[in-house]
């Protein structure tokens, strides 16, 4: 677990490399900027939410084939994405209240483990 610096510092060097690259959905998962994900190498999806005194942004970070893949909330093509999480990973539907309903700032929630699934 993360504290809200980290995850604050986390999220502004991901911002600095990648910046806020729109996301590109496709049947077979997802793209941003130099990043692809697909869908059936995701094993792990987490959420977080950084300070609102920051502008209260969400992340959601998909683990896939070893690489960590985050995108915000902010990004262009973002509502896209979330429609196909939650239509193939069903268990993220809920994720933003999820975050809303007492996650500390800075934790990690997890919305989806492969090893979980049976």
């Amino acid at each position: 677990m993360g504290t809200i610096s980290n995850l604050s510092d986390w999220s502004q060097r991901r911002r600095d490399v990648v910046g806020l690259a729109p996301i590109a959905v496709s049947l077979h998962g997802f793209a941003t900027g130099d990043m692809h994900v697909a869908w059936q190498a995701v094993s792990e999806i987490r959420a977080a939410r950084t300070d609102p005194a920051s502008g209260g942004e969400s992340l959601v970070e998909f683990v896939a084939a070893g690489t960590c893949v985050v995108v915000s909330d902010r990004q262009p093509g973002f509502d896209k994405l979330e429609k196909a999480m939650s239509a193939v990973f069903p268990a993220t539907a809920s994720w933003r209240e999820m975050l809303q309903r007492g996650l500390p700032l800075g934790e990690r929630a997890t919305l989806y483990s492969r090893a979980n699934q049976t």
